[in-house]
């Protein structure tokens, strides 16, 4: 393979891994804008291409010290998380938000807290508080994705056992 060809295929590579975006990689690489999609899928066929980026995904994992199993891990919290654990009911029935108790697999969950006040009529103050968990919809997909319980498009169909996903994620109790 000629030189300018394997310095374009580096360059797409390089800049694949950046944000996974392949047609802005095959532009950035040097490929005409028209045809950027087509090329950058192309590109994605040709295994010294794949070779490339998953060396480059393996050395980036490496400098962030960060494994498959962690991000897996961090998904999991997030797709299991319960609002019931953020909560402690009171005398008077209702739920009250009470962190003493979140460990530190619940609090990444968390996607905001905020609390905000005003005064009635009365001039009584009242306090609302805001209280959201991250996409657990989101996490439970990427999680379906990891362990191949969906298809992929024209692919027959991909079922997972139980046993399949518990060797692949412990996805038990906390």
């Amino acid at each position: 393979m000629n030189s300018k060809v394997e310095k374009r295929h580096k360059l797409f590579a390089q800049e694949y891994v950046i944000d996974f975006n392949g047609r802005r990689a095959a532009i950035a690489a040097g490929y005409g804008e028209t045809r950027a999609e087509v090329t950058a899928s192309e590109l994605l066929k040709v295994p010294r291409v794949m070779a490339l980026i998953d060396n480059l995904q393996s050395q980036r994992a490496s400098k962030l010290e960060l494994k498959g199993e962690q991000v897996v891990e961090e998904l999991r919290n997030i797709a299991f998380s319960n609002m019931l654990d953020y909560m402690t009911p009171h005398k008077d029935g209702e739920l009250r938000l009470d962190f003493s108790k979140v460990t530190h697999e619940q609090a990444a969950a968390i996607q905001e807290v905020r609390q905000d006040s005003r005064k009635d009529s009365a001039g009584k103050e009242i306090i609302h508080m805001t209280f959201k968990l991250a996409d657990k919809l989101k996490a439970l997909e990427l999680i379906g994705k990891y362990l191949a319980l969906y298809p992929e498009h024209g692919q027959g169909e991909k079922k997972a056992t139980v046993v399949q996903i518990m060797t692949n994620v412990n996805l038990g109790p906390r």
